[in-house]
């Protein structure tokens, strides 16, 4: 007699509880049966599934340990036959922040790796979710993103640090652009710096002194970003910046200090060598006028060893 669905109506239409129990129990165990794999039957593709997920990544870096997601057939064995394309994205209340690097991989032996994905915003609840055309979707456990600060600078109203991979973040108020994400908005959280830039040393202007905010390179060069109303920035213009802005000649400054209508910097060698002289300048207004590019107001030694 066929199993499915006129079936199981005709066995619990039936009247009679002990009947009634029979025919369901019935239904239940052909409805078992008919989800198991039948016997010989070949192995396919049908779901997703983590295999390497993060529990907590460090904020603008490539996860590490790379996440993986394995294609299982219905057996729950990886199909190491399968070459689908897995696509990952994130889920939940983390579904609005970007999800950098390579999120779609075709799998190699049934399983994907994604290398270089990276998340820049630090929070605790971000997931992911790794869906694949015909195959059920899975998702992975919550994990954190932080951020291991290697310096913190503060400013009137913002601050800002650089993390132990010499990246730069800033957060609070925001309205010159001295936060350098390319917006006036406020960040209550740690916001990266544009740009792809990596950063030795960031400083922002004193309590009550200016929104400015600047900084030297890691390969050398001075950028800086927020208000310029008298030149601060030194990219020639007193127009204000929510950018990273290239200092004008400033690509050997390795070192910027700011201050409330001038900022200086001092140039040398990427790596500190002793006896390698270095020459200080500085821009904006001073006692006397600078103007809005660096001026060389000297040299110096650096006796580093």
């Amino acid at each position: 007699m066929p199993y499915g669905g006129s079936w199981g109506l005709g066995c619990v239409a039936k009247r009679g509880s002990a009947r009634r129990r029979l025919a369901i129990a019935v239904c239940v165990l052909f409805t078992a049966c008919s989800d198991a794999p039948a016997p010989g039957e070949p192995p396919r593709a049908t779901k997703l599934a983590f295999v390497t997920q993060p529990t907590r990544a460090e904020g603008a870096v490539p996860i590490s340990p790379a996440p993986q997601v394995a294609i299982l057939d219905q057996f729950n064995n990886t199909d190491t036959n399968a070459t689908h394309p897995v696509t990952v994205s994130l889920a939940g209340p983390s579904g609005g922040t970007p999800l950098n690097g390579t999120t779609t991989v075709f799998a190699v032996a049934g399983v994907a790796t994604f290398t270089d994905l990276r998340i820049d915003e630090p929070r605790s609840d971000y997931t992911l979710v790794a869906t694949a055309p015909a195959l059920q979707s899975t998702t992975s456990a919550p994990f954190r993103v932080a951020l291991a600060m290697a310096a913190i600078t503060s400013g009137s109203a913002h601050t800002c640090g650089v993390t132990t991979s010499s990246f730069a973040y800033c957060w609070g108020w925001n309205r010159p652009g001295q936060l350098g994400d390319g917006t006036t908005e406020p960040r209550l959280i740690p916001t990266r710096v544009t740009g792809g830039l990596t950063f030795r040393q960031v400083m922002a202007t004193a309590l009550l002194i200016g929104y400015r905010t600047c900084g030297a390179l890691t390969e050398a060069g001075a950028y800086c970003w927020g208000s310029n109303d008298q030149g601060q920035l030194g990219d020639g213009t007193t127009e204000q910046r929510n950018t990273p802005t290239p200092v004008v000649g400033g690509s050997s400054i390795v070192q910027v200090a700011v201050g409330a209508l001038h900022t200086c910097g001092v140039t040398g060698a990427a790596a500190p060598t002793a006896g390698v002289q270095t020459a200080a300048a500085s821009w904006a207004i001073a006692r006397p006028f600078l103007g809005s590019r660096p001026l060389r107001s000297g040299a110096i030694w650096n006796l580093s060893r």
